[in-house]
């Protein structure tokens, strides 16, 4: 089934048992995670022929990027409160991705790995986020919403 990306919520917690999950207001739009392999040469002198051998030894999370409206009276975008914070003491937060109808959820672990404030003059204040994944925990596999 092909569905909109439109109403797609990500949801940020602390990573304590059960998790309680805060939806991140005002996000415009999302990518990621991109999810790759860590490849390496193996390629050795007695290596036949002049082709590299590869090997893949780690998968690599990646990122989730987004872009929200800046509302410092939401509790997830607050200097006190928000992913800032989360970023600035270096914080384990868990994340969910939650597509709209029945599309799945992601869950994952990682840190708020970029915070970028963006004052264009034509438009709004805005933040750019990053959650740096990490394998740590992570629900790779998308599962139906219950």
């Amino acid at each position: 089934m092909i569905t909109t990306a439109k109403g797609t919520v990500l949801s940020i917690s602390d990573v304590a048992s059960p998790a309680t999950y805060a939806s991140i207001s005002e996000v415009r739009s999302i990518s990621g995670p991109t999810v790759k392999p860590k490849i390496v040469d193996i390629t050795t002198h007695d290596t036949l022929g002049y082709w590299m051998r590869k090997l893949s030894v780690l998968l690599d999370p990646g990122d989730v990027s987004f872009e929200t409206n800046f509302d410092v009276s939401d509790a997830t975008q607050a200097y006190s409160t928000g992913m800032w914070n989360q970023m600035i003491n270096l914080t384990l937060s868990a994340f969910m991705m939650t597509f709209p109808n029945g599309a799945g959820v992601l869950r994952m672990l990682g840190y708020v790995g970029q915070h970028e404030f963006m004052a264009p003059v034509d438009n709004v204040l805005a933040v750019k986020f990053q959650f740096a994944l990490t394998g740590t925990k992570i629900d790779a596999a998308i599962t139906a919403v219950a």
